[in-house]
């Protein structure tokens, strides 16, 4: 199972959690020369019993997006108040697949497996969805990602 926590106050351990992980985050100069370290908005679909949990007890949007650290990426949820974070080192990272939603025109789906770990799911809008291939697409990906039309 993917290790998701809740990181809403910002405390020193579930920084440190994350940095353990996946390292520092990039610097403000790295960041600008790398033409930024986020993807667009995502929704979250499912694959987290924790985030569906928190999901069924929201009516709230629950927001989404994948920020690249030197040695992994960020998952980055944001349920009604609460924002929950899952650190995926690359050597976990698996194959990340978009492709049209079923019954869903204008809308992608995003599957971002981790290695024995599971996968999870989001929705991305038509209007981002070449965002978010330049993104995936990034060398940092090392050829993980494929899109299915």
């Amino acid at each position: 199972m993917i290790e998701i926590r809740e990181i809403s106050n910002g405390k020193k351990k579930d920084l440190d959690w994350i940095k353990s992980i996946i390292g520092m985050p990039f610097g403000f100069l790295q960041n600008i020369k790398m033409g930024g370290v986020g993807s667009p908005r995502l929704i979250y679909k499912g694959g987290s019993e924790i985030l569906d949990k928190a999901n069924d007890s929201f009516s709230a949007s629950n927001y989404s997006n994948i920020q690249l650290y030197p040695k992994g990426i960020l998952l980055r949820m944001s349920v009604n108040t609460l924002v929950y974070a899952a650190p995926i080192p690359f050597e976990q990272l698996g194959a990340m697949r978009m492709n049209s939603a079923l019954n869903e025109p204008n809308i992608y789906d995003l599957t971002i497996e981790v290695q024995a770990k599971g996968a999870l799911v989001f929705s991305v809008k038509a209007e981002r969805m070449n965002t978010c291939i330049s993104f995936l697409t990034r060398a940092d990906f090392e050829g993980r990602f494929s899109l299915l039309r």
